[in-house]
């Protein structure tokens, strides 16, 4: 009976209180002890107890927000069984099953050191069994599933040698026989000729685990190969004089002014460096971290964004834990801080963004809405609605987070990305909208044969995003408005569903202790301001065929149902393009768009001079082309602006080079919506990124052909409305 794995086996009673126990798993205990408590389950005893002791110790267990400081004391505890265990490493004849290289533990830690890295998000990998967490590391893309089946087919195969040398002399041994006799009765009993049939047996089982094991503690061990750093891997000097001179070796214009900052980081001026721990940590990562941020496309500005960074962090430990254990991080938080102000200003906010990006899959492109929202969705036991408000968010913001980053790093099309932010907005949206209606259901109770729908306008309508883009939402119910719900505590379905609705939007855009999500904009409803928050289909219908301006009807050109079931979102949807086609003969659609255009160049002039929304044949025009292109000519919208204008080419309503115009400045703007958010000229480090990510030479070349699609954007203007562009008096614009 082993009890060494109690808190403090050194100095405590075998026996603990509870209170005892837990507040030691909280405070002090150390990763090997969060490893096996991967493992744990109430076995004697008053195992009612015992269930309430693990109950209140997942958090130690499963955390939120990896500290990479245990994962790294993971890897060390790994390599101390090694040397420790010297004698049973070498395969052949007293080789130890358990703790030698490629063995039992090596397996059982593998899975471990993947299940404390994901399991605080995700639920489904909490499992005892190791076997079924390799299959549930396979099943969630975490581990790849070749790899998860060997290791898996490994295990059996040395525990069930381990049980055939157990067998033999009825005594606990792990350890392969040194005498050839006794391993080849060993042999004999597992099927084999003899020891050395069993030794070729065991040779690539042992071989393959360890090798993979070994990749896994590269990963979280500061390895030569994986460091960042170069020549500067010593603790960085106390002496300003000297660390001003190392400064400037690492590529710093201004050593002393540099070396000057990091005394100050030092001295204690910065909140979250002024643990001993945090300084600990600090002082371990400054010798990576400054030779990155001196190669930053713009190490004044990095260094000046880490700065704002640190000073913003309540603590910083994890992440400069984090940075330590991952040092290719360092490069990536870098251009981060050099490129992307809006990517470093969330990271101010909250450090544990640098969570989501721990593996490559963080460079991916997000799966579809199915898949997010059944992510979003996942809770554990005991969770309520306040705490999936707050999960919603922090992985919604990771999520959106990792697109930014791939955006800043090239890894993937900006078009691409912004789909994925408008997968992950629709995710997110449904999530919170089933739940907000199972708590409103609780108390009001259901109203038959009515549902809540939401309508999607705008950019969320087409699903492509930007990481500001706000939500043009319009909310609707099905069925006859004088229903009453069947609650305890009724109520009228145009009050139920206000109600609702305001709840849903509440859901999706109050901030909470995890933060912010998304401004919700429903100014498109019936009436606008003036009018209801949710009408009944039939009563959005009416507004639209007799009431609605041209406005209203061009904002439902790109209209798109985003929550609902099947029945009802497409009654709406077949009732709306019925009355959009319906104005195709309106003559005073023309004169009512152009109007409203005129007055938006007066009133709202491009921010800057890379405004491609606003800019005289930006997208702003290009929209205003299209929808009423569209209404006029009786052709079905699609929400999707680029499946719009290939119906347009398709009728010849629009030029050949309309959809490449769309296309860069659609990918311009979903750049610069990180790179420059006020629409003014990026700096010059930062102009080949926004040039490579919208398929241009350079940044010349892309500004000669943003001129260029403008320029055919005005002519096809003229072409449709037989006026000029210019006539709108808007403000000129210029982006040279």
């Amino acid at each position: 009976v082993d009890l060494r794995l109690r808190p403090n086996p050194e100095v405590t009673p075998i026996v603990l209180p509870v209170d005892a126990a837990i507040s030691y798993y909280e405070q002090a205990a150390l990763a090997w002890e969060q490893a096996a408590f991967i493992r744990a389950r109430a076995a004697a005893g008053d195992r009612a107890l015992g269930r309430t002791f693990l109950d209140a110790i997942p958090a130690f267990v499963w955390r939120k927000s990896v500290d990479y400081r245990q994962l790294q004391e993971i890897g060390t505890m790994s390599e101390r069984i090694r040397d420790h265990y010297a004698g049973g490493q070498d395969f052949g004849p007293g080789y130890d099953l358990k703790r030698g290289r490629g063995g039992i533990r090596e397996v059982e830690f593998f899975a471990q050191t993947h299940q404390l890295i994901h399991g605080g998000r995700n639920p489904d990998l909490r499992t005892r069994k190791t076997r079924d967490a390799l299959q549930a590391l396979a099943d969630a893309g975490i581990v790849p599933g070749e790899e998860a089946a060997m290791l898996s087919a490994h295990y059996e195969t040395l525990r069930t040698l381990e049980h055939r040398l157990q067998m033999v002399g009825d005594h606990q041994t792990h350890s392969l026989p040194s005498d050839m006799a006794a391993m080849d009765n060993v042999a004999r009993l597992h099927g084999l000729a003899d020891g050395a049939a069993l030794v070729a047996h065991l040779q690539p089982v042992v071989a393959q685990v360890g090798e993979v094991y070994d990749r896994l503690i590269d990963q979280y061990r500061d390895k030569a190969g994986d460091s960042v750093a170069t020549d500067n891997d010593a603790a960085l000097s106390g002496d300003p004089r000297k660390l001003a001179d190392q400064m400037a070796a690492m590529g710093f214009t201004d050593g002393e002014a540099v070396a000057a900052r990091i005394e100050k980081w030092r001295g204690g001026e910065v909140r979250a460096i002024r643990s001993e721990a945090a300084r600990g940590a600090f002082e371990n990562v400054l010798p990576m971290l400054m030779p990155a941020l001196a190669r930053a496309p713009d190490p004044a500005r990095a260094l000046n964004r880490w700065d704002d960074l640190i000073r913003s962090l309540p603590s910083a430990v994890n992440i400069f834990r984090l940075l330590e254990a991952r040092p290719a991080l360092l490069t990536l938080v870098a251009d981060i801080l050099s490129h992307a102000p809006v990517l470093a200003d969330a990271l101010a906010r909250n450090g544990q963004l640098l969570d989501r990006l721990i593996d490559a899959s963080a460079l991916d492109p997000v799966g579809s809405v199915a898949d997010l929202a059944a992510r979003f969705a996942r809770q554990e036991a005991g969770d309520d609605y306040e705490r999936l408000l707050d999960s919603v968010r922090r992985q919604v913001n990771e999520t959106r987070f990792a697109l930014g980053v791939q955006l800043i790093e090239g890894a993937a099309d900006p078009l691409d990305v912004a789909a994925g932010y408008g997968r992950t907005a629709e995710a997110a949206l449904r999530t919170l909208a089933d739940a907000a209606v199972r708590e409103f259901v609780a108390v009001h109770g259901v109203i038959p044969g009515s549902e809540l729908l939401i309508l999607a306008l705008g950019r969320m309508g087409g699903g492509v995003l930007t990481h500001a883009s706000d939500l043009d939402l319009v909310f609707l119910f099905s069925g006859h408005f004088d229903r009453e719900s069947d609650g305890r505590k009724p109520l009228g379905a145009t009050l139920y569903y206000n109600r609702l609705a305001q709840r849903v939007i509440a859901a999706m855009s109050v901030p909470t202790a995890a933060g912010a999500l998304y401004e919700v904009d429903v100014r498109l409803r019936p009436s606008g301001a003036q009018g209801p928050l949710v009408v009944s289909i039939d009563s959005f219908l009416t507004y639209q065929a007799e009431d609605a301006w041209t406005w209203e009807h061009m904002a439902m050109c790109r209209a798109r149902m985003v929550y609902g079931s099947d029945a009802p979102c497409a009654q709406l949807m077949d009732g709306l393009h019925q009355v959009l086609a319906a104005k195709a003969s309106n003559p005073a659609i023309t004169a009512d768009a152009m109007k409203m255009r005129g007055d938006m160049a007066r009133h709202k002039p491009p921010s800057g001079p890379l405004d491609v929304k606003l800019l005289p044949g930006g997208l702003v025009d290009m929209e205003f082309i299209i929808h009423m292109s569209q209404l006029t000519h009786g052709i079905t919208p699609r929400p999707d602006l680029a499946d719009a204008i290939d119906d347009l080419q398709r009728a010849g309503l629009v030029n050949a080079n309309f959809a490449k115009a769309y296309r860069l400045m659609a990918r311009l703007l979903v750049v610069l919506r990180l790179v420059s958010p006020d629409s003014s000229l990026p700096d010059e480090v930062s102009r080949p990124l926004v040039a490579e990510a919208v398929k241009a030479r350079d940044w010349d070349d892309m500004l000669a052909q943003l001129d260029a699609a403008r320029h055919g954007v005005m002519q096809q203007w003229q072409a449709s409305f037989g006026q000029s562009r210019d006539q709108l008096n808007a403000t000129p614009g210029d982006a040279s």
